[in-house]
This record gives C-alpha cells, sequence and structure tokens, in this order.
C-alpha cells in the first residue's frame, strides 16, 4: 500500500529530512493528503498548540508552559460501562483524575488558556459495553457535557484505548458515539471543539478508529505519533522517529502520517509529540540493543540535567532523526532514547509542510523548567 502511495505523491520536502516538495497547481494542500485545494500555498495561520496536562503533574504546571500553548487538555474524567463519570475507585478512595477536576472547578488552580476536558475508558470490556449500549452511549454523551459546561470548557477530547485487536462492529458503535456526541456538542450555545485521539497504526490496523467515518464529526484528530519504542519493547529505540521503515522498523512518524492523511483533511490532524523518552539496560552498546529488563520513562528535564553536568553525552541517530545516548551507570549500559530541540524542531516543519491544524504534546510538565523546546515551539509555530 505505501509503495502505491509513494508512486502519486510528488517528492516531499520535509525540510531537514532530506526529502523535497515539488507541487504544481490545483492539488492537496498536503503532499500526503488526498483532500484537493484549488492551489497550493503554505497556510499562515494560527496553529493548534494543545499541551495535554496530566493530573498528577497539575501542581507542576508553569508560566511558561501557559505562554507556550494556546490550549491546555486536562487528563482526564474516566467513564464506566455505563456511560457515568467514576468519581470513586472503592468505598474510600475519590479517583484522582475526578478530584482534580474538583480543584479546577474550585478554581484552587489557575489555567488562563482554553480549557479541553479528556474523557478516557474504564478499560477494555467496559469500553466495549459502553459504546455497545444505545442508552450508555446516551448518558456518557449527557455526563461528558454537564462536566464540560461546569468547568467552562472549549474542547471536549476522547481517549478511548482499548487492547488488541477491535471487531467491526465495536469500530462501528464508536464511528456512532463520536457522530452523536459531535452533534450534542455543536448544539451548544457556547462553541466547543471535539478531538479524539488516535494510535499513529490506525490507518492501516484494525483498530478502535475509523479515521475517514470519524473525519466529519471531529474538529480534530490527535496522531499519537509516539511510544514507537516503549519501556516493554524487546529493543531499545527511539520513542518517535521521523524515518526508519521499512528497513530498520515497521512504522515512523512520516510514513503513519502519509497514511492518516489519506482519510482525512491535513488541519483537521494535531500531530503528537512527546515531551518525554525512555530508558534501558542492556548488555550491549550496540544502538537497538536488546535490553536485559523492562526500561523506564526518562524525563526530558532529567536527561537535559545529565547533558549539561556531563554525566550523558548526547548523540545523534541520522536513520531516525532522533537523539540517543548511551553510557555506564554503577557498572550497568544504560541506553536512553528521547526527544530534544532538533528533533521536535524537524517535527514541527513536517507540520508545516504537511498543512497540519497543529500539534497535541504529551505530557506537560516532563519537560522541567526553562526547556529550549518551547523557544524552539515558538519559533516554528507562534
Amino acid at each position: 500500500m505505501i509503495k502505491k502511495l509513494l508512486l502519486i505523491i510528488p517528492i516531499v520536502a520535509l525540510c531537514a529530512l532530506g526529502t523535497y516538495l515539488v507541487l504544481p497547481p490545483s492539488i492537496p494542500l498536503s503532499p500526503f493528503s488526498s483532500v484537493s485545494t484549488p492551489t497550493y500555498n503554505l497556510p499562515t495561520k494560527n496553529y493548534t498548540i494543545l499541551g495535554f496536562l496530566p493530573y498528577w503533574n497539575l501542581k507542576l504546571l508553569s508560566a511558561e508552559e501557559l505562554a507556550g500553548t494556546t490550549d491546555i487538555a486536562y487528563f482526564s474524567l474516566r467513564l464506566d460501562k455505563n456511560g457515568s463519570v467514576v468519581q470513586y475507585l472503592n468505598r474510600r478512595e475519590e479517583e484522582p483524575g475526578y478530584t482534580n477536576y474538583k480543584r479546577l472547578l474550585a478554581d484552587t488552580v489557575s489555567i488562563q488558556k482554553p480549557l479541553t476536558l479528556t474523557f478516557v475508558g474504564n478499560g477494555t470490556d467496559e469500553i466495549e459495553v459502553l459504546l455497545g449500549s444505545v442508552a450508555a452511549r446516551q448518558n456518557a454523551i449527557t455526563n461528558i457535557i454537564r462536566t464540560s459546561i461546569a468547568l467552562q470548557a472549549s474542547g471536549i477530547n476522547i481517549d478511548f484505548e482499548p487492547s488488541g485487536g477491535i471487531a467491526p462492529s465495536e469500530q462501528a458503535n464508536f464511528t456512532m458515539f463520536i457522530a452523536e456526541l459531535y452533534q450534542e456538542v455543536k448544539r451548544q450555545s457556547k462553541p466547543m471543539t471535539l478531538s479524539v485521539d488516535i494510535y499513529s497504526i490506525s490507518a492501516t490496523r484494525a483498530r478502535l478508529w475509523d479515521i475517514a467515518g470519524l473525519a466529519p464529526h471531529v474538529d480534530y484528530l490527535v496522531l499519537m505519533a509516539y511510544d514507537y519504542f516503549q519501556a516493554s519493547s524487546d529493543q531499545t529505540g527511539p520513542v518517535a522517529p521521523l524515518r526508519g521503515a521499512p528497513t530498520l522498523f515497521n512504522e515512523d512518524v512520516t510514513k503513519n502520517l502519509a497514511e492518516t492523511l489519506r482519510y482525512i483533511e491535513p488541519r483537521k490532524v494535531l500531530l503528537g509529540i512527546p515531551f518525554y523518552g525512555y530508558v534501558w539496560t542492556t548488555s550491549s552498546t550496540d544502538k537497538y540493543a536488546a535490553p536485559t529488563k523492562m526500561g523506564g520513562i526518562a524525563k526530558l528535564s532529567t536527561v537535559e540535567a545529565s547533558i549539561t553536568n556531563g554525566s550523558l553525552a548526547e548523540l545523534w541517530d541520522r536513520d531516525t532523526l532522533s537523539p540517543y545516548s548511551i553510557t555506564t551507570e554503577a557498572g550497568k549500559i544504560k541506553q536512553y532514547y528521547y526527544e530534544n530541540a532538533t528533533s521536535i524542531g524537524l517535527k514541527l516543519d513536517l507540520v508545516k509542510t504537511a498543512g497540519l491544524g497543529g500539534i497535541a504534546i504529551w505530557a506537560l510538565g516532563y519537560e522541567g523548567s526553562n526547556s529550549p523546546l518551547w523557544n524552539t515551539i515558538e519559533n516554528n509555530l507562534r
């Protein structure tokens, strides 16, 4: 499928990526898109810079993050199989996402930005039950609208991530749910946006998201173009490689974006940008070596501090356009793969060249203070 796509796409310039774009009149706004426009012009526009703020990082929200984003997405409230907002984990323990939602309602945390409210499912089985019930879907929509209005939210974000393959009926039920929710969102007196988070491989794998079916019923799809390698992966590697497929890996960001844009207008896509990385212990100093045990999250603030004090030496992977570091700590080999200002700058070049609507950052609070990433975003998208 990709080979056929490459035959019909003009030569694509992704700035520092080493590919160049040749676009005659009357072809798609994006070099990847099948949606035509009368003429091609790089958009002069205000990009959406959506920063996901998980409840566990709520106290870390900084003035720098508020200045660098256009919108904040609070993460998250949880919906159960009946479409109700989960308020308690058990008889004594309140659900932490709900606890911090109440803090936002009480204005104990001030966010002077357009606020989006993210809703997640309560596990694979409960998501299936919720989507399969007309009554549960309607109850969920009622609760989503109610809690969003109470917070004076300007946007709603749906982040349902069931594991494994999905039956066609569940995919159809999800599309119906989003269509019903979108209709209700647009009925409200205060304008609100609706966005849906999708895996980077959604265009070619049988997952929850029918991109073409969802496209008319969303303002944005958030392409979660990260976690290509995770803590549990059987080899080390970049969290968001811009290139590398198909020779090094099966997937990369550029490939998955091209696949996605076959089914939706570029302006409706927000490219997911990771503000984190991973670190693994390995028995070899070779790139992409197999880890000896499960890895862990590498916060960018920690990595940047280690580079500054000289305990980590930053390397550059030309094959994937990603930074990495390999070092020895307490006699053990450690491999770090993460993002920096250069790799994120290249991703922002891709956003502009492809005519996307903007970016979605996962997650605020992981980058630390005085991060150079904000200057990169400011210089590219603001």
